[in-house]
């Protein structure tokens, strides 16, 4: 949450795809939506979970594609710079606004997936 700007931030799943967004904490409307940075985990990804784990992440996988970016209740923060990071599966992805246009209630920009 954000006294200065009366946002509160969340990750959560939209359409099918994972992203960030914030909600205007006085009306409850959305005030912008960033979309993760890609539609499916990739191979090299997924190779580095623990093979104990693999079964029960492919499950995941398999009904909801883009899962690696699930932040799954990691906390998400908003850097000096504007941008927001969260925690994922396999490690952190950063939402990097590159505008601010909310006419349309979402804002122009990526996430960005690192790994680590």
């Amino acid at each position: 949450m954000s006294a200065a700007t009366d946002l509160f931030y969340g990750v959560g799943l939209r359409d099918g795809e994972w992203g960030t967004g914030a909600v205007d904490l006085a009306t409850g409307e959305s005030r912008f939506w960033l979309p993760s940075s890609g539609p499916a985990c990739e191979a090299e990804a997924m190779d580095a979970v623990d093979p104990a784990r693999r079964p029960a992440m492919d499950a995941i996988i398999e009904r909801l594609p883009n899962s690696c970016e699930n932040s799954f209740y990691a906390a998400t923060e908003v850097g000096p710079d504007g941008s927001i990071y969260t925690g994922t599966f396999l490690g952190v992805t950063s939402y990097l606004p590159t505008a601010d246009d909310t006419s349309d209630r979402t804002r122009r920009g990526r996430g960005r997936r690192r790994f680590g």
